[in-house]
Order: structure tokens, then sequence, then C-alpha cells
């Protein structure tokens, strides 16, 4: 029993440390770099669907500025600009 116990702790403390962690890896795009989040989140530059998987963290609800169900390069510019966009550290170096 204590073995089961003291792993379920481990699991747990795990599960903390990870979610942590994934939260802590997110950062603003810099102003600099939105063109190119832009290019990564929409390659052939078309408006961006709600729910769509892109590689940058935005809330769709707040870039969505005009309420048609989707965020076109002007709408993500300014919410860039804004800070309203993240992405993880990896991504936003890669970005050029």
């Amino acid at each position: 029993m204590k073995l089961s116990t003291v792993t379920y702790l481990m699991v747990l403390a795990g599960a903390g440390l990870a979610g942590t962690a994934a939260l802590a890896a997110n950062v603003v795009v810099p102003k600099e770099k939105c063109d190119a989040a832009w290019k990564m989140a929409s390659p052939g530059g078309d408006a961006i669907a709600g729910g769509a998987d892109v590689p940058v963290v935005l809330n769709f609800t707040m870039v969505d500025s005009n309420k048609d169900g989707k965020v076109d390069a002007d709408e993500f510019s300014k919410a860039c600009s804004s800070g309203l966009v993240q992405a993880d550290e990896a991504t936003v170096k890669d970005m050029k």
C-alpha cells in the first residue's frame, strides 16, 4: 500500500511540474517578429478559422475584432503588436 501511495504522489507531482513547464514556455511574440508569426500561422496568407491548429497561441475571441469567425492578416497584426499573440520560446526563436 505504501508503494502505491508514493507512486501516486510522484505522478501528481510530475503532472504539476509538466503543467507549469508548459505554461512557462509560452512568451509574447515580439513586435518585430509579427510578420514571421503570421507566415507561420497562415503560410498561404488565408484567414485563420476558429479552432484551427496554428503554431502560435492567441485568444481567438479577442483577436477576431470584427467577429466574423476568422482572423485575417490585419487582425492578427494588430493583436500581435498589442502583445496578444504568444508562442513557445523555440518557435519564437525560429521566426525569421
